[in-house]
């Protein structure tokens, strides 16, 4: 018989390297793992590593040693703080491995992969998805499943099933929450971004994109959109963009106002005002629907260019949100949400530049809310009916006084206005009455809140009509809004349909006839309403 015996055998091999990060002008670090895959011990600093780099910048050997004991089957990681090239140059890392006595040199090598660090770009700054997307990466930070490009969002449950196209252009960036399991995240980085110094200035500066998801479901889809100035190092969340409504059943999700549609979500970035910054879109899946973004850009905060409306119809609960302030160059005054400027409303303070109303615009707040649905006050019995608009607005002076007039622009859906005059036509149709169509109003002081001691079914109590002079149905981003000139008060308001009775006069007169028979006239007539009517008298002229 013959016994083999194993001789003792000293190996430390290096099995693996992350790389640095494709951050943004910022020191990157290269990790290094030396297992001891021998079976002697590895003495505190016996094994020495050296890191190269090479590129625009090469370094190196920057060498380290493992400072602690390494048993058998044991790995230690050794980082390595290095000032990478800046954005735009290209780069590679390898690390080699001494140990004296190590009897397989093969394992004391490795190379990251080639790198190439993305080239900055100057805000503003738009990218549609179209093609390749320069500077942009996509990295897998739990489960499996990442981002893709494609022309077609599916939302497979819908009946029939419902496609949704690309906003821009004929590609989107895709995250299938549908297939991908639960607890999956992907991440979605930009380039590297230079804000400019003066991105305080007028309304600020905002990140945005236009995001679809359904109402499909209970789930907690989302995306989250942070941000880095620190070369990826570290990201600040700035706010997430989810269509989930626990409020909506699955029949509700699919009527026509509750479909997924692309919506715009801002972010103001001031605080990285002269900064050099990346982005990061982390989709987090939570077995719903797919989810889509499209459009994303980097620029100032405008009306005319990345403003929206949320609707009243994707939400189960009133919105009242607190509303921020930002003048623009024409002497406008928006209000909006912080985070998504979607609930917009607009005065211009001083429209003849004469200083009027300065008190007053400093200390008012305004306040836009967004119903389920239209409110209703109706009176079958009477063929009368009033119906105010889902939407409506309210400004508080908090004690100043108006030294002037001022126009106010007040922004809406056309699917709002639409509702209250469906209301109307339907009550029409089923009872009766006659169409008194539909006016802008504001209440005479205080904020308007629809109820039934504000809203009769004849009548909006305690209003003065307001005259929109956009008749012509102008918009701005796409947005629909009324705009009254010349106001010299403020309160709340909004738009309101009616129904009037159908019978104003005791004796409703269908038809009325007259014709001479031989030497008389002949006069008939046929009615189809006579209340507290005695006679008729019939008299010539």
């Amino acid at each position: 018989m013959v016994t083999i015996v194993a001789n003792s055998a000293l190996n430390g091999a290096l099995v693996d390297i992350t790389p640095p990060l494709a951050g943004c002008n910022a020191p990157g670090t290269v990790s290094v793992k030396l297992r001891n895959s021998g079976n002697q011990n590895i003495g505190a600093g016996d094994a020495t590593v050296a890191l190269y780099v090479t590129g625009a910048n090469p370094q190196g050997p920057i060498t380290q040693s493992n400072a602690a004991l390494i048993l058998p089957g044991d790995t230690a990681t050794l980082t390595f703080a290095a000032s990478f090239p800046a954005a735009g140059t290209n780069i590679d890392s390898a690390v080699i491995q001494t140990l004296a006595g190590d009897i397989n040199p093969a394992d004391d090598y490795l190379v990251t992969s080639h790198i190439t660090l993305p080239a900055a770009v100057n805000a503003p700054y738009v990218e549609d998805f179209e093609g390749a997307v320069p500077g942009w990466t996509v990295s897998q930070i739990a489960g499996s499943g990442n981002w893709y490009l494609y022309d077609t969002i599916y939302y497979y449950d819908y009946t029939p099933e419902y496609h949704l196209l690309a906003r821009s252009g004929s590609l989107a960036a895709i995250f299938d929450s549908y297939n991908y399991a639960q607890g999956t995240v992907s991440r979605l980085s930009t380039n590297c971004i230079n804000i400019p110094a003066d991105a305080n200035n007028g309304c600020g500066y905002v990140a945005g994109f236009y995001f679809t998801q359904d109402a499909q479901y209970n789930n907690l889809d989302s995306i989250v959109l942070s941000a880095s100035n620190d070369g990826g190092v570290t990201f600040t969340r700035l706010g997430v963009a989810k269509r989930q409504d626990s409020t909506l059943t699955p029949s509700l999700a699919q009527q026509g106002g509750s479909i997924p549609q692309w919506r715009l979500y801002t972010y103001d970035i001031g605080q990285y005002a002269g900064s050099t910054v990346q982005f990061a879109l982390d989709a987090y899946s939570e077995y719903g629907n797919q989810m889509a973004i499209d459009s994303f850009f980097v620029g100032p905060k405008t009306v005319g260019g990345n403003v929206d409306l949320v609707s009243g119809q994707e939400t189960g609960a009133t919105l009242t949100p607190s509303l921020t302030q930002c003048t623009d160059a024409s002497g406008w005054t928006y209000y909006s949400d912080g985070n998504s400027a979607r609930y917009l409303f607009g005065v211009q303070w001083d429209p003849s530049n004469t200083g009027a109303n300065a008190a007053a615009k400093a200390q008012a707040t305004a306040k836009v809310t967004v119903d389920r649905k239209w409110f209703a006050a109706e009176n079958i019995g009477q063929l009368m009916a009033t119906y105010t608009m889902q939407r409506y607005w309210d400004v508080n002076l908090n004690g100043a006084v108006m030294t002037g007039p001022a126009n106010v622009r007040f922004f809406y859906a056309q699917r709002e206005f639409d509702s209250i005059i469906a209301a109307k036509d339907n009550f029409i149709a089923a009872n009766g009455g006659i169409d008194e169509g539909f006016r802008w109003f504001k209440t005479v002081s205080g904020e308007f809140i629809p109820s039934g001691t504000s809203v009769n079914f004849d009548s909006v109590v305690n209003d003065l009509e307001l005259q929109n002079v956009n008749s012509g149905g102008a918009t701005i981003n796409g947005i629909l809004y009324a705009q009254f000139n010349g106001i010299t008060s403020f309160s709340g308001g909004t738009a309101a349909s009616g129904v009037g009775p159908s019978t104003p006069l005791p004796v409703g007169l269908l038809a009325f006839n007259a014709q001479r028979a031989a030497k008389v006239n002949k006069v008939t007539w046929t009615t189809s309403q006579e209340i507290n009517t005695d006679k008729f008298i019939v008299e010539r002229s």
